[in-house]
This record gives structure tokens, C-alpha cells and sequence, in this order.
């Protein structure tokens, strides 16, 4: 089983075997976006948000190929957890759904999304 978490590091360490962070994209919160559409439509349209995004679901595939038995908690951590943290987890997940992958997301409480 794969979980996808986000996670804000405020609130300390989250309870993962891998931990990402992803504090240095493009904050749409500082841009005063809010809703979810242009909150996703922003961060989509970073190209490092594309090129860390495939190198992400790449890992992730590779840990899952190597130990498809195991409980694999992935985090991915932003300042809050509020913005961008919650959309990596989201477009992982839309990436792993048509592969069959069993996976859940686990949003942080203060999510936005």
C-alpha cells in the first residue's frame, strides 16, 4: 500500500518512511490565488513543479516495484501543508489511479484543497 501525505512543517516531523519538501515552489498563496482551480492551474504551470512531480511518481514507482509488500508512506512537505504540498499529493494520486498502484491520500488537516 502507497500513502500519499501532505504535511506542513510547522507542525513538526510527519509520520513517514520518505519525506519530501516541496517549501520551495512558487507559493500560490503568496500570488492570492484561493480557489482550487487556480490554485491547481498554478502550480501545473511550473516546470518544476512538472519535473519534480516525474521524478516523484518515478520514485515511488521504483519503491513500490521493490518492495510491493510494504506500507510506503511518502510525504510531502510545504510550509503549512495548505497549498502546495496537498496539490503534489493530488497529482501523484491522478498519475498512479490508471496504473492499478493501491494507494491512499492523506490530506493535511489545514489543507486548502
Amino acid at each position: 500500500m502507497i500513502t500519499l501525505m501532505s504535511w506542513g512543517m510547522k507542525y513538526g516531523e510527519p509520520p513517514a518512511n520518505f519525506k519530501f519538501d516541496v517549501s520551495y515552489l512558487k507559493n500560490p498563496w503568496r500570488e492570492g490565488l484561493k480557489g482550487y482551480g487556480e490554485i491547481m492551474h498554478f502550480m501545473n504551470n511550473q516546470k518544476e513543479f512538472q519535473e519534480l512531480l516525474k521524478v516523484f511518481v518515478d520514485t515511488i514507482l521504483c519503491y513500490n516495484e521493490l518492495y510491493p509488500h510494504e506500507n510506503l508512506v511518502f510525504a510531502f512537505c510545504c510550509s503549512a501543508g495548505e497549498f502546495r504540498s496537498p496539490v503534489m499529493v493530488e497529482c501523484i494520486g491522478a498519475i498512479l489511479k490508471p496504473t492499478g498502484i493501491n494507494y491512499q491520500i492523506i490530506q493535511n488537516q489545514y489543507s486548502r484543497l
